[in-house]
């Protein structure tokens, strides 16, 4: 929302340099998108189809909200990392286990 509003202001002032909060606008919809799909799915417990995700891609595009809602106060460095490139999510925890991989406690009436 912030990005529509900021390009508001500028076509508000006539100018029109303004593709640089359209494509943020565009990547937030994007990310609202694919969590919307997530808890969807998460909340029909149905599978969800893990695929491989650019971590430096995906945090670059995290930094530009963060850098605008955390104060200038607060230092934040973010580094990219080579090694990371396209990987795949550690797969979801199934329904009946527990993180550690054993059977999750039974609650008793």
């Amino acid at each position: 929302m912030s990005s529509l509003r900021l390009a508001q202001r500028r076509l508000e002032r006539d100018d029109f340099n303004i593709q640089r909060y359209i494509t943020g606008a565009l990547g937030g919809a994007e990310r609202a998108a694919n969590l919307v799909a997530r808890l969807l799915a998460l909340s029909r417990q149905q599978p969800l189809s893990p695929q491989r995700t650019d971590v430096n891609r995906l945090l670059s595009g995290m930094e530009e909200v963060l850098r605008r809602t955390i104060p200038e106060s607060i230092r934040m460095e973010f580094v990219r990392v080579e090694a990371f490139g396209a990987s795949m999510p550690t797969p979801m925890v199934g329904k009946a286990q527990s993180s550690f991989g054993g059977e999750r406690p039974r609650r008793h009436a």
